[in-house]
């Protein structure tokens, strides 16, 4: 019986004006421009546009007197913006907190609208659930607009990556490059430059782009070789324009990329060439001398018969000699071997 009376008290509140849960304030900046001062249905002030920074801030209050002394509790509140981002919803949770009778807390969110965006209203909702000391739940919801409106004409370079930011010389990298028209008008002639003098580049071409963002054409996107050759080490910049509207319109962007020496060629395998270790005189071997033929006589001053004679006996006796010598020493090294 007391769980019954407990679930029969139990009341969820859904309109707002009878709420003790209240949002006394709204205030949307798109861009820096303030709007501080949104309602219940207002279409907000400052116009979005692709890619704009919109913050909001929301003031929570209880608005139980401090003599009836209840707390609302378990606040949490979910900020959806419907529909904007190619038919799917942007939202942000904001944690939960308790508020005292009396007080007020400051809630704030964050978002980052989408590059690809069609105009017009775009419905957004504060999703409040809590409840109190009453055994009172809270399922709120406010509601206001944002407007988008996009520039007449406007093509962005939105994306640029390199696929390394450093390069040796003689080596090769790839920038890669996003272009987009996020205008309202169709472009014919829209001249893509990327160039930089150092580094021998100087690219340029020129193509159509659709303002319907469902189209191929709505977005492009092109890739470049960067390949350093005669340059010395160090930072180089690219320049990176697109231009529309015959010149008079103009989107830039610069890329730096680190150039590295080129690598030390390895040094060439020394060849070492060993001299041949002389030969050891094997045992048992005679060496013979070497034959020292008789110098003629008429290569030598003639001396009679007797010293030419002499001089032959006295090579021949040399001769015998060295042979002795020879022929002693092997006999010695055998009877020492035995």
């Amino acid at each position: 019986m007391i769980l019954a009376a407990s679930l029969a008290s139990a009341v969820t509140v859904t309109n707002i004006s009878n709420s003790k849960l209240n949002i006394r304030d709204i205030e949307v900046t798109v861009d820096g421009s303030k709007d501080s001062s949104v309602s219940q249905g207002d279409e907000v002030g400052p116009d979005v546009k692709p890619q704009s920074t919109i913050k909001m801030e929301f003031k929570f209050e209880n608005l139980f007197s401090t003599t009836e002394d209840i707390d609302i509790q378990d606040i949490t509140a979910t900020v959806i913006i419907r529909d904007i981002d190619d038919g799917e919803d942007l939202e942000e949770e904001i944690s939960d907190f308790d508020l005292k009778p009396g007080r007020e807390k400051t809630q704030r969110a964050s978002f980052t609208a989408p590059l690809k965006i069609d105009e017009g209203l775009y419905d957004v909702d504060v999703e409040v659930e809590a409840s109190d000391e009453n055994n009172t739940d809270y399922d709120l919801v406010w509601t206001f607009q944002l407007n988008v409106d996009k520039e007449k004409h406007k093509v962005i370079i939105h994306k640029k990556e390199l696929s390394s930011p450093e390069i040796q010389i003689g080596k090769s990298a790839d920038l890669t490059l996003g272009i987009i028209n996020i205008g309202q008008e169709d472009e014919d002639d829209v001249t893509l430059e990327v160039t930089s003098k150092e580094l021998g580049l100087n690219k340029k071409e020129t193509f159509s782009m659709s303002a319907d963002i469902d189209d191929e054409d709505n977005a492009m996107t092109r890739a470049y070789t960067i390949r350093p050759e005669n340059v010395e080490p160090g930072i180089y910049s690219i320049s990176i324009k697109a231009s529309y509207q015959d010149g008079d319109k103009v989107d830039t962007a610069t890329q730096s990329i680190t150039v590295l020496a080129a690598p030390q060629p390895t040094p060439e395998e020394v060849v070492v060439v060993t001299a041949p270790q002389a030969q050891e005189p094997i045992m048992g071997e005679v060496l013979l001398p070497t034959y020292i033929p008789p110098v003629s006589e008429s290569e030598t001053p003639s001396l009679g018969f007797l010293n030419g004679n002499m001089s032959y006996i006295a090579l021949i006796g040399l001769a015998y000699v060295i042979v002795i010598v020879v022929g002693v020493v092997v006999a010695v090294r055998m009877f020492r071997k035995e």
